[in-house]
């Protein structure tokens, strides 16, 4: 009775470890740090962006484009930066959509929100 009465304790022992092990590997979801993760992030993002506002009207890579848009979209944003990150995700969709829709004024049109982009990004601090 006791080696059995044993053997439950040791289990449960080890289940508790198990259990409180899993719980240390998880990642913890605070405002904090989901604010540091985005920072963190974006300014990997930033390079690219910076990059994109600075390119002339004719070289601007669509495949780039597009890999921007996607990495933005894959991060978790915090509260704080919500409205500049949904901002920053339509203006890239604005020139998108500029650059496959040819027009007249399509130079224009792309350096203006190329503006638009360079304020946005400059005006966000962190």
């Amino acid at each position: 009775m006791l080696g059995s009465a044993l053997g439950v304790a040791v289990c449960l022992i080890l289940v508790s470890l198990t259990v409180w092990l899993e719980l240390g590997r998880r990642p913890v979801f605070s405002a904090a740090n989901v604010q540091i993760q985005y920072v963190r992030q974006f300014e990997s993002i930033k390079q690219g962006l910076n990059s994109l506002i600075d390119s002339d009207f004719n070289s601007i890579d669509s495949a780039a484009l597009g890999q921007l848009q996607a990495k933005l979209m894959s991060l978790t944003v915090p509260a704080e930066a919500r409205e500049f990150h949904l901002s920053l995700v339509l203006k890239l969709k604005q020139l998108e959509n500029l650059l496959t829709q040819p027009s007249a004024d399509q130079a224009v049109s792309v350096e203006r929100v190329q503006s638009e982009l360079r304020t946005l990004v400059a005006s966000h601090q962190w």
